[in-house]
């Protein structure tokens, strides 16, 4: 063993968190692919509300298409106001759906 290089070296000078953080090395991955399967859900979510949207401009008349669009992004609205997980994803869908739908 070299002299000065000694295991651990400088963590008195951490603090006591960031010693713990630095000899766990599994937290970092999962909170990663945690972050990724929530992210892909919520694309699957905007993909499901921007297809509903669509098809109730293709299916209804269009006023009908058009309160069910200003329905489902009031209710997002308040969803994401109230912090529900995943909420301005489905929002945003039917958004975009919604103005897919109303202009094509």
């Amino acid at each position: 063993m070299h002299r000065g290089a000694v295991d651990g070296a400088g963590d008195e000078l951490l603090p006591e968190s960031a010693r713990v953080g630095r000899y766990s090395p599994g937290s970092e991955h999962a909170t990663t692919l945690g972050t990724l399967r929530a992210t892909l859900f919520g694309h699957l979510l905007a993909v499901f509300g921007c297809a509903l949207a669509v098809l109730a401009f293709e299916r209804l008349d269009s006023n009908v298409a058009l309160g069910i669009v200003i329905a489902a992004t009031a209710a997002g609205v308040v969803a994401v106001a109230r912090r529900v997980p995943l909420a301005v994803w489905l929002t945003l869908g039917v958004v975009v759906g919604g103005v897919l739908g109303r202009w094509s």
